[in-house]
């Protein structure tokens, strides 16, 4: 049964189901891994869900008030916006998709995931993947960037690895990145505490190789939280600093290799238009200027939006309006941007609670933090490496804490009463 205890009380199909949940977050992050439009996680999740529905005398836990007032918010919005649409069959595909991430994956994985061990599980799976995903850089590099389907490396000598676009690699290892950390703070055994120092590693070279600017800023915002929060004690934070060091003298030996690379620093100046190299690649300006004209299309048409499908998006050349919100409201007008403020609303909230919370969801919080972050100058309203956080962070807030060795005992953020001790170990 869905939400029994870790006993092997779980039907075969729940269990099945689970594992299948497991690999289709690994999988989630490596989007150039696809069968026709869909991607290879994509099928896997929704098989774990298939087969968690037909495990027969499963205990269902409720899904609260939020979630269909989401459902519908959603629903209603797309049939809106298909009046205006360029490509209306896409839009029910583009419906469809976010109906499952927005409100179908955090009921999932509210079932799937009943206490804070299979949590963890669930999070080290999709830091593993993010890992994989950055270590697609290391091969382009080697064998050039063909070895990934629909690989890419721009003239600017940044990295797609499995991501097939150098920004969504940014997303993807700035979140994994802070995922892999929970590992190095909570891992129980020497196993885990290798397998995340890899994790941790392989996340950061990708985040330097993907040149990804918002990445880098999501990823540190992250670590901040979560030291203010005294999630990170000294020790962690001398050991995180060190290995940084370590991964940026990997990526720059790496970046020297291609000719063309900028330097993070270098990449930071481009994207401020404070570099006198080519002024084309100001992706600030370039970011800026779709949200201006996101802006103005929401001014014009507040209701309807523009239409949700990919084509009725563009506002510059090939380029969205560049911020999760903004976007929504302008393709999907106000009933799909209030939608999706309603179900970030719960773990926003979270971020700032001051009462003694459990270490896990604390750095649940982290996660949804870096991810909202990156979301704010970046592409889409319905990528994976958003919703999948969103989701992650509304089962922590629900979990049941399990009986046991305190690992996760509640903490509140550094003072001088309740400063953390310094080592790597909880």
């Amino acid at each position: 049964m869905i939400g029994a205890s870790m006993d092997g009380s779980d039907g075969f199909l729940t269990r099945m189901s689970r594992r299948l949940f497991y690999v289709g977050l690994f999988a989630s992050s490596l989007l150039a891994l696809r069968l026709g439009p869909f991607t290879v996680g994509d099928f896997l999740i929704v098989g774990s869900a298939l087969l968690m529905c037909l495990e027969a005398g499963r205990r269902v836990k409720p899904i609260g008030i939020a979630l269909p007032v989401v459902a519908f918010g959603i629903v209603m919005a797309g049939l809106l916006s298909a009046y205006r649409s360029v490509d209306q069959p896409e839009v029910f595909v583009t419906l469809a998709r976010l109906l499952y991430l927005v409100c179908v994956l955090p009921w999932q994985a509210r079932n799937l995931l009943p206490d804070r061990a299979r949590l963890m599980v669930a999070s080290g799976w999709w830091a593993a993947g993010a890992a994989v995903c950055s270590a697609g850089t290391l091969l382009q590099y080697r064998f050039g960037p063909g070895i990934i389907p629909g690989g890419t490396v721009t003239n600017a000598g940044r990295f797609s690895g499995f991501a097939q676009s150098v920004s969504d690699t940014g997303a993807i290892a700035s979140v994994g990145l802070i995922f892999a950390i929970v590992g190095l703070r909570r891992g129980n055994s020497r196993r885990i505490r290798t397998l995340s120092l890899l994790c941790v590693g392989l996340a950061l070279v990708g985040l330097v190789l993907s040149g990804s600017v918002s990445g880098i800023l999501a990823a540190g915002i992250g670590v901040i939280y979560l030291i203010l929060r005294g999630s990170i004690r000294p020790g962690l934070a001398v050991f995180l600093a060190a290995l940084a060091s370590a991964a940026l003298v990997v990526a720059l030996n790496v970046q020297q290799g291609t000719g063309v690379a900028l330097t993070p620093m270098e990449r930071i100046q481009q994207t401020l238009g404070l570099s006198a190299r080519d002024a084309s690649l100001n992706t600030s300006a370039t970011r800026l200027d779709t949200m201006r004209i996101g802006v103005d299309g929401i001014l014009h048409n507040p209701i309807f939006g523009a239409g949700i499908d990919g084509q009725s998006g563009v506002v510059i050349g090939d380029l969205q309006v560049h911020n999760i919100f903004l976007a929504a409201f302008y393709q999907g007008g106000a009933l799909l941007c209030l939608a999706l403020l309603i179900a970030v609303t719960g773990p926003w909230r979270r971020l700032f609670v001051r009462r003694p919370v459990p270490l896990f969801q604390m750095q649940a919080n982290a996660v949804f933090l870096t991810a909202l972050v990156f979301a704010m100058t970046g592409p889409s309203f319905y990528n994976r490496y958003f919703w999948i956080p969103v989701a992650l962070s509304y089962v922590a807030a629900t979990v049941k804490r399990d009986e046991g060795p305190t690992d996760d005992q509640p903490i509140l953020p550094a003072s001088k009463d309740n400063a953390p001790v310094p080592g790597l170990a909880s």
